[in-house]
């Protein structure tokens, strides 16, 4: 991540030994479409969380990042189809633009924002980036989970309230900030 001096041996031996009749307006437009995409991932890392969706009652909606918008990259609607190479990036060898962006806007800018674009250590941020990026890491819940959580976190909070009732005056550690760690539990 960030060495551009291996990837672009990367991209032209890709790109030509995919299209062995290939032009060089054709060669040189695909290296830069490839490298547009890696910098519009870049962008999703270092700035996707400030489009997250954080409010759980909708009443903010997050500020438009220019950053986030793939016209910035020279992707307009008729590139949402095309297949880019992106060399592994995203779990993926090759991608369409529409591709990407689902998965980078489930990954950085849906419910839970991430950020660790910050994290000096290759390897931590490489660990992160496989846990988190791809066409299959998203996380939904059905229904019956949902409400399986709920009834966890109903279940701690009331026994909260009791051990308050029944023992006022003792000093306990209670679950005040901690809600979010009896689902995980």
């Amino acid at each position: 991540d960030g060495n551009w001096a291996l990837v672009e041996p990367k991209l032209e031996k890709k790109l030509k030994s995919a299209k062995p009749g290939a032009s060089a307006e054709e060669i040189a437009q695909n290296v830069k479409d490839s490298i547009r995409a890696i910098m519009m991932i870049r962008a999703y890392r270092m700035r996707g969380h400030l489009a997250a969706q954080l409010d759980p009652l909708s009443l903010d909606t997050p500020e438009k990042q220019p950053e986030l918008d793939p016209a910035s990259y020279g992707f307009g609607a008729e590139d949402m189809g095309r297949k880019i190479f992106i060399d592994g990036y995203l779990g993926l060898d090759h991608a369409t633009v529409s591709e990407m962006l689902d998965i980078l806007q489930r990954t950085y800018c849906s419910t839970i924002g991430i950020e660790f674009m910050h994290i000096s250590d290759p390897e931590e941020k490489a660990w992160l980036q496989e846990r988190i990026e791809g066409p299959d890491k998203g996380v939904a819940f059905t229904d019956q989970g949902k409400k399986a959580i709920l009834a966890k976190l109903i279940e701690a909070e009331t026994f909260e309230r009791f051990l308050h009732k029944r023992y006022p005056g003792t000093k306990r550690f209670g679950l005040d900030g901690g809600e979010a760690a009896v689902p995980a539990l």
